[in-house]
C-alpha cells in the first residue's frame, strides 16, 4: 500500500498498534539505542523518539546529517523546523 507521505505512513502504524511515541527526553548516545534493543528484543512495536535531547549538536551535528540523508535516501523530501516544545503542551 502506498503512502503520499511520512506522516500518512505514521498514522497508519499509529492506528494499529504497531508504533509508540516516545514524548519522554531521551539521549541519542545510548538511551536510545539500548530502548530499542529492548523492545526489539521482545517483538514489541515501533517508535518514535520526539523529544532527542542533543539531537541539533550531537556529534556536532552528524547524528542528524546521517538521518536525513538516510531519509532522502529513500526518496523522502525533508523539511526541518526548530520549535520550544513547551510552548505546545
Amino acid at each position: 500500500m502506498p503512502y503520499g507521505s511520512l506522516r500518512d505512513f505514521v498514522e497508519r502504524l499509529e492506528k494499529s498498534g504497531e508504533l509508540v511515541r516516545v514524548s519522554e527526553p531521551v539521549s541519542p548516545v545510548l538511551e536510545m539505542t539500548e530502548i530499542q534493543k529492548r523492545v526489539l528484543e521482545e517483538g514489541g512495536p515501533a517508535l518514535l523518539f520526539e523529544n532527542v535531547k542533543g539531537l541539533l549538536s550531537n556529534q556536532r551535528g552528524h547524528t542528524l546529517s546521517f538521518i536525513f540523508k538516510q531519509l532522502e535516501s529513500l526518496g523522502y523530501f525533508l523539511e526541518w523546523l526548530v520549535i520550544d516544545s513547551l510552548t505546545f503542551g
